[in-house]
């Protein structure tokens, strides 16, 4: 079976991949910032691994990424699924909204490539999947800070993709419609 690594693990579409994934024989490093969850799922999950990390600090990604590599081995597949949403109406604009959207959907998974690609470089293989949104295709309610980011993810795995080929590696974005989960509640409960 393979090494999965995932961010944002805590809850929704990454707390459900990582019961999928361990159920079909998988081990899983997941990384996410709340250290409760990460711990429930390990004690539901026989071959899930948690690490509490946050994907802004790039230094302590890394380091994070790296001991889940010396626990569980080189990384098959990375689903780099971290981000948040707050409902942001473009008529209302906040700029720490729309940067705080920027730091964790879009440069959180620069800094985890920074920790992973370099490995996946060296043994000429290796999958990225950097979950995006259909918000990043176009437009939707209250998605003025989140939506930009989601394109700019899909964009990236385009890029990605180009420039892995030659070294063996996949990547890949993917695109959910909406979900509904803790960080998609906000989008709910701001609607008129």
């Amino acid at each position: 079976m393979a090494h999965y690594l995932i961010t944002g693990t805590s809850s929704g579409i990454g707390a459900a991949l990582c019961t999928r994934l361990t159920q079909e024989g998988n081990d899983v490093s997941g990384i996410a910032r709340r250290k409760s969850q990460l711990g429930a799922s390990a004690e539901k999950l026989g071959l899930f691994h948690g690490y509490q990390s946050d994907v802004v600090d790039a230094t302590g990604l890394r380091e994070t990424i790296d001991i889940a590599v010396s626990n569980t081995g080189p990384i098959d597949v990375a689903i780099l699924n971290a981000g948040i949403y707050q409902p942001q109406d473009g008529t209302r604009i906040d700029p720490q909204i729309y940067a705080n959207h920027m730091k964790i959907n879009y440069l959180g998974v620069v800094n985890a490539l920074a920790a992973i690609v370099p490995d996946m470089v060296r043994a000429r293989r290796g999958h990225i999947a950097i979950v995006s949104s259909v918000a990043g295709w176009r437009g939707l309610p209250k998605s003025a800070a989140y939506g930009p980011t989601k394109a700019g993810v899909i964009q990236y795995a385009r890029n990605l993709a180009i420039d892995y080929a030659r070294h063996g590696i996949r990547a890949n974005s993917i695109n959910p419609a909406f979900v509904v989960t803790d960080m998609t509640r906000g989008w709910l409960e701001s609607r008129p």
